[in-house]
């Protein structure tokens, strides 16, 4: 059976588009959903090793990988969506 996470990210920091993700809900493969903001509605892939191999920082209560936005692979929107 293969591992597919769905996490949901409010939105990108702005200053330096980052994304904080909890490195608990990481597996070996991750679509990234942004809920809020610009990227609304967006997806993103990304492997367990891709979001694990970031820095660490915390985000006030937990800690969670640091990752660039630019490591993330965006998703195709399906057919017949703008």
């Amino acid at each position: 059976m293969i591992d597919i996470r769905n996490i949901e990210i409010w939105e990108p920091k702005y200053s330096d588009k980052t994304v904080l993700i909890d490195p608990r809900k990481v597996g070996k493969h991750n679509v990234i959903t942004f809920t809020k903001g610009t990227y609304k509605g967006q997806k993103y892939y990304a492997d367990e090793q891709t979001i694990l191999d970031n820095t660490s920082t915390s985000n006030g209560k937990i800690q969670c990988k640091v990752v660039p936005l630019s490591r993330l692979e965006k998703m195709a929107e399906p057919e017949g969506q703008i």
